[in-house]
């Protein structure tokens, strides 16, 4: 297994251009026994064995060059002036090739999709919801940014564990700095913490 830093050392000779594809980095990731997801904006490569994940903007699909992976780490350090970063995954920096692709890195976290199986998940959040009062955290998600798409589990815990002065701060983060695609795959956990790992969106433009 190589480390992080072998592999962006390779990365710095394979890796020519920022517009790569997926056949691209499925071959890459095949050769060096990794894996990778994807989504709109952002390729994501892992490990098994590594602590962190990195991070890569995409750009074969989007007809503006948008750094995403940047956006999530100003949106990091303005989460600070709010008091809620502890929410936020960090990610920073850690490469950029003479090609241009930027490489960023997060700590490894577990998406809520699949935390647990569906039986326990269930169980859990009947638990949370009778702790928490369901229809209470339930009608405060209708404040958040993007709202409809929020993972029901996770912001319930959420609410549970950061209480509600906290969660009325993201509520007006969210929706200053238009912070919305918060479906199962975007939230996660990080041990039992719940956490937003992908929080820069679709929606920069209406950024106040």
């Amino acid at each position: 297994m190589k480390t992080i830093e072998q592999i962006i050392a390779i990365m710095e000779n394979v890796f020519t251009y920022k517009g790569f594809d997926e056949e691209f980095l499925e071959d890459f990731c095949d050769r060096y026994d990794l894996s990778y997801r994807y989504g709109e904006t952002r390729w994501v490569i892992y490990c098994d064995r590594w602590s962190e994940v990195l991070k890569i903007p995409r750009y074969d699909n989007v007809q503006e060059d948008v750094n995403h992976c940047e956006m999530e780490v100003d949106f990091y350090e303005n989460a600070k002036l709010y008091r809620i970063e502890k929410i936020f995954l960090p990610i920073y920096k850690v490469a950029t090739l003479r090609s241009g692709v930027e490489i960023y890195s997060q700590p490894k976290y577990t998406t809520s999709a699949c935390e647990t199986p569906y039986r326990e998940n269930k169980r859990l959040r009947e638990k949370i919801n009778f702790e928490v009062g369901f229809s209470r955290a339930s009608d405060k998600k209708m404040f958040m940014y993007d709202h409809y798409r929020i993972n029901e589990l996770w912001w319930s815990r959420a609410w549970q564990i950061y209480g509600k002065t906290f969660m009325r701060q993201l509520q007006i983060f969210s929706n200053d700095y238009c912070i919305g695609d918060l479906h199962g795959n975007n939230v996660g956990w990080l041990g039992k913490q719940p956490i937003i790992l992908d929080y820069a969106g679709f929606n920069s433009e209406d950024i106040k």
